[in-house]
């Protein structure tokens, strides 16, 4: 326990001196070398930060799970909970980013109507808007009392607005009426939640 909590105090000591890449190869090091330690629970937490800081978001959301899927920890705990938080901000953030890189590839410029620029990405955004939506939806239910809420509780109602972009884009391209009334259906209920 001593070298897993010497490691993320270097790793601390190193992000508050401005240098967050050497903080990550001492806590990933920790990982490595002490996986199932009490103390390594914070390190992945630490970690996963600072990869979602430098929008490495697929080695954040992996730390994060792998703390909320060891059978060691429970809802209980301070690392379980803050790793359910974190990950529903990471799923967030994935999310926004595809969301504005499918207006770079064309969905809402100039002759958008015409073009089917960046509607692959509008989709993978809107999937991973549903991802956080879920653990959101789970942290916030369950932490109903904690300070931190209040924060995803507002990330969870973006969450939800942004989740409507993609089915009234999609009702946009739609002549049956049908397909086209239940996506524009689709998007009001997201926009009610």
């Amino acid at each position: 326990e001593r070298i897993a909590t010497m490691h993320y105090k270097l790793g601390e000591a190193h992000l508050f001196q401005g240098r967050p890449d050497e903080a990550l190869v001492t806590l990933k090091k920790c990982i490595a070398l002490r996986p199932n330690d009490p103390v390594t629970y914070k390190v992945r937490l630490l970690a996963s930060q600072i990869l979602l800081q430098l929008n490495n978001i697929e080695d954040a959301e992996s730390l994060l799970k792998e703390n909320l899927d060891q059978d060691a920890l429970t809802p209980e705990s301070v690392e379980w909970r803050d790793s359910l938080f974190q990950l529903g901000k990471v799923l967030f953030r994935d999310a926004a980013m595809l969301e504005t890189q499918s207006k770079l590839e064309g969905l809402e410029g100039e002759g958008a109507q015409n073009s089917d620029g960046g509607s692959d990405t509008l989709e993978k955004s809107h999937s991973r808007f549903q991802e956080a939506i879920l653990r959101l939806n789970e942290a916030v239910r369950r932490y109903q009392g904690e300070v931190s809420t209040f924060e995803h509780r507002y990330l969870l109602a973006e969450a939800y607005r942004q989740s409507a972009k993609w089915p009234e884009k999609q009702s946009e391209s739609v002549n049956v009426r049908t397909t086209k009334f239940q996506l524009q259906e689709q998007a009001r209920d997201f926009y009610q939640k």
